[in-house]
């Protein structure tokens, strides 16, 4: 079921529940106070060739095997995609072929808080002024591996990590 689906820009932030999709044309975006899109069920999927913005975080998702294809610009001014949790895994999987950028000081590109997930990386990730990646759980990661796969270019900010397996 289609949750959202833009080809022009949107100011309202977007929720995806369980087995939802939504789809950023290029040329179409979300700009949104606080976040962006809010990810809360199992099984959602995100496709996005535009430009997604969240004055907290572009992508927040808890508790979610979500799966995301970015192609186009996710940000934030905290975090562009923050998967947290409650449990020890999240499954989910980026494939990103665009840039994903935390844009101020303490902001990951991607931060996850548990083990079973998987980015393909064939574009930007960056921290501006933190990590690129960073992979940190109160919950342990247990045996769930991450997978990162990268032929791209993951860039942390100064003093910071391309890649980051601590809390900061």
């Amino acid at each position: 079921m289609t949750s959202f689906s833009f080809d022009y820009l949107s100011i309202t932030g977007q929720t995806l529940s369980t087995q939802e999709y939504g789809v950023i044309a290029t040329g179409g975006g979300i700009s949104a106070s606080g976040n962006a899109v809010y990810v809360t069920g199992f099984g959602a999927m995100l496709v996005n060739s535009g430009t997604i913005f969240g004055s907290n975080h572009g992508i927040y998702a808890i508790n979610s095997n979500l799966s995301i294809q970015n192609s186009g610009t996710i940000s934030g001014p905290f975090v562009a995609i923050y998967l947290a949790i409650n449990t020890a895994a999240t499954n989910a999987f980026i494939n990103n072929s665009g840039t994903i950028a935390g844009m101020t000081r303490g902001a990951d590109g991607i931060m996850i808080e548990s083990g079973g997930n998987e980015i393909i990386n064939s574009g930007n990730i960056i921290g501006n002024a933190d990590d690129a990646i960073q992979i940190y759980s109160s919950f342990g990661l247990g045996t769930l591996a991450n997978r990162i796969v990268n032929s791209g270019m993951l860039v942390g900010g100064v003093g910071s990590y391309a890649l980051n397996l601590n809390d900061d």
